[in-house]
């Protein structure tokens, strides 16, 4: 189910819940009109990528309590840049994101795409903003690209507990991901928390523009075809790279993964859906705390409809979750927040 050996693979790890629904919609039309042999093939065929299929639902949501252990409340966010361009063109967008923050109240939070000014202007001194309001909180912070000196781009790891360790983890070639641990010091455990920003497919406003218009049937002109062409075969070609860097990352990834010393919670922005080669990969041996103890698809990305599930907390199978969930109250990033509380 998780074809690895060659770029398409991407589009099957994409379509594969709309496939899996079709072909059950198509099941009960066949045994209904008598075309019985077609249905029952069709009825084997969906019994044995039933476990494929339940990557992509929970429910769960009200199971799995754990009475006894110690509780942290985790939380994942791809923040893009806090607006720092004002894409969602609301100056108050950043002041609202901290509102959720707080609100949330997590114990670890790992940020992507995070942005902060370290001198020269007091507009995006994102670092010690947070800090303002999570008093006591260690943090360790991994930076892919510096602009101007002063501007930096990358990973953040805030902690209600102390880091005793922390590390970068390159991927080869050009572009911003990186992923980055921190060991935390839970007094009777260390546990290692990785932060993971992986490849994404570089979709432009045109890309999304054309995707928008062709699921709306809205390219009606005579250069239809050529759109569709041009349009398809751009998305197309950035499906394949995609994949084809993010399958390069998660290699380096998972070795440094099976290297470590002590229990791992992998959170972050995988850029990719739980068919897909990068979560088998990542996830083999770990729990995903959404399928545990979440509810519902679980959408973390806000473009496409918003139906991919794209961010994950995974963790080891030693470790349990409670009440995983999706912040989507507003829009205030191209990606909702994920919490969940794990119990040691």
């Amino acid at each position: 189910m998780w074809v690895d050996d060659f770029a398409f693979a991407a589009f099957f790890s994409l379509g594969f819940p709309f496939l899996y629904v079709g072909a059950f919609v198509l099941m009960i039309l066949l045994l209904i009109i008598g075309f019985s042999w077609q249905g029952l093939v069709l009825v084997v065929g969906l019994v044995i990528h039933f476990n494929a299929f339940k990557l992509n639902i929970a429910f769960a949501a009200t199971s799995n309590k754990v009475e006894h252990g110690q509780s942290l409340k985790c939380l994942t966010w791809n923040v893009r840049l806090f607006d720092l361009y004002n894409w969602s063109e609301n100056t108050k967008t950043k002041e609202k994101m901290m509102q959720v923050l707080k609100k949330q109240s997590a114990d670890v939070m790992t940020f992507q795409e995070y942005y902060h000014q370290s001198s020269r202007s007091n507009e995006f001194k994102t670092t010690s903003e947070i800090l303002d309001v999570f008093k006591g909180y260690d943090h360790a912070l991994q930076f892919s690209d510096t602009v101007k000196e002063d501007h930096f781009f990358g990973l953040a790891i805030y902690s209600k507990y102390k880091i005793v360790n922390q590390g970068k983890i390159l991927f080869s070639g050009k572009g911003s991901n990186l992923a980055m641990f921190a060991d935390l010091d839970l007094g009777d455990d260390t546990v290692r928390f990785y932060n993971i920003h992986l490849a994404s497919f570089k979709f432009s406003k045109e890309d999304y523009a054309f995707i928008d218009s062709y699921a709306s049937s809205d390219l009606k002109n005579q250069n239809q075809q050529v759109s569709i062409d041009v349009g398809g075969i751009k998305i197309i070609k950035r499906l394949i790279k995609g994949y084809q860097r993010r399958r390069e990352q998660v290699g380096i990834l998972k070795k440094h993964i099976l290297k470590a010393p002590h229990k791992v919670v992998l959170m972050g922005d995988f850029n990719d859906t739980p068919n897909s080669h990068t979560y088998h990969i990542l996830s083999a041996s770990l729990s995903d705390a959404f399928l545990e103890s979440g509810f519902g698809i679980g959408a973390t990305y806000a473009g496409l409809g918003k139906f991919l599930r794209i961010d994950y907390i995974l963790h080891d199978q030693a470790i349990r979750s409670e009440r995983t969930k999706v912040i989507d109250d507003e829009l205030l990033s191209d990606h909702y927040a994920l919490t969940t509380t794990l119990k040691f």
